[in-house]
Formats: structure tokens, C-alpha cells, sequence
């Protein structure tokens, strides 16, 4: 028998605090090109419903990609101090 995760089938594991303590935790740091392409794998070739398409459609809408240089956000209103665009992602080797 294998493994069971601790979380199997619970929902709302984490509060809003714990997930924005782990949110924080995980900003500016940089995955590993063997990570990224790993994800993407496992992503690929999974059908998204046209529910699902069109929830994300709609929490993307009215949305930009602002930087300030060191860091990027997905908002809707240029924060102070942000130019419109993405970084270049940089990879450590």
C-alpha cells in the first residue's frame, strides 16, 4: 500500500495567514530550469474544462505585468515605482 498525503481530501489546510506567510516566503525566488521543465511536463496534455478556462479568464482580466526593476506583480493598477513589463528571468547556474 502506498503512501496516503496527510491532506487527502481536506479542504482549507492552511489559514489566510499561513498562506501568506508561505506566499511571502516563496517571492523572488528563482526554480531551477530542470524544475520549470519538470512542472511543465507533468502539466502537458491535461484538458482544461470551459468552466475552468473561463474562471481564469475572468480573475486574469484587466490584469498587466508592472516591474520595478527587481521584482514583477499581475495587477490591475501600476503600483508607485513599477513601469509596465515583465523582468527577464534569470536562471542560477
Amino acid at each position: 500500500m502506498g503512501n496516503i498525503p496527510w491532506n487527502k481530501g481536506k479542504t482549507g489546510v492552511y489559514s489566510e495567514e499561513t498562506k501568506q506567510k508561505i506566499s511571502e516566503s516563496l517571492k523572488g525566488k528563482v526554480r531551477a530550469p530542470e524544475a520549470v521543465e519538470k512542472t511543465a511536463n507533468a502539466n502537458r496534455g491535461k484538458e482544461r474544462t470551459e468552466e475552468i478556462r473561463n474562471k481564469i479568464s475572468e480573475t486574469n482580466k484587466n490584469k498587466r505585468w508592472f516591474n520595478n526593476g527587481i521584482e514583477h506583480v499581475f495587477v490591475e493598477e501600476c503600483p508607485d515605482g513599477f513601469m509596465v513589463g515583465m523582468l527577464k528571468r534569470k536562471y542560477n547556474a
